[in-house]
Order: C-alpha cells, then sequence, then structure tokens
C-alpha cells in the first residue's frame, strides 16, 4: 500500500503508486474487470466505443492486467465451473 502523508500529497502518492508495477497490475486487472463485464451488457446498450478504448489501453499501458485477463479466459474455457471461484 502507499504511504500517505499530507492531504496535498496524495495526488502525486497516488500518481506514484500508479506509475508502480503493483498500481500498473491493479489497474490493468480493473480494466479487464470492467472490459468482461460490460461486454454482457445486451445490445443496444453495450459500450461499444468505451469497450475498445479500455481494451487499447489494457493492451498498451497495463500488459500486466492484460495477462491475468488472458489467463483467467484461459482457465474459465478449460476447466467448466472455475468461474465462480475466480
Amino acid at each position: 500500500m502507499p504511504i500517505r502523508e499530507e492531504k496535498d500529497d496524495l495526488p502525486e502518492a497516488a500518481a506514484v503508486f500508479a506509475s508502480s508495477l503493483r498500481g500498473q497490475y491493479i489497474i490493468g486487472q480493473a480494466l479487464a474487470v470492467a472490459i468482461e463485464t460490460m461486454e454482457k451488457v445486451p445490445a443496444p446498450f453495450t459500450e461499444v466505443s468505451n469497450i475498445g478504448d479500455m481494451q487499447f489501453l489494457l493492451e498498451h499501458l497495463y500488459p500486466l492486467g492484460f495477462a491475468s485477463m488472458i489467463t483467467r479466459q484461459d482457465y474459465t474455457q478449460t476447466l467448466p465451473g472455475i468461474e465462480d471461484s475466480v
């Protein structure tokens, strides 16, 4: 967890954390989960452009989250019923 000092320092601390390996993983994971969730929304309510933009960010800026998404998809396709425990 990032070190928190003064309230005025929080945006800078958050930016430092976001650029760390752990921060990049967390952001990538959040994008991966958001994409999976948003893809389940039925048409015409599917936000296709937002999903596309999130996928672009995930693949090009947060590859650790992208790797976790691919691994999770592989497991859920290979092992039936695992999606309940992942």
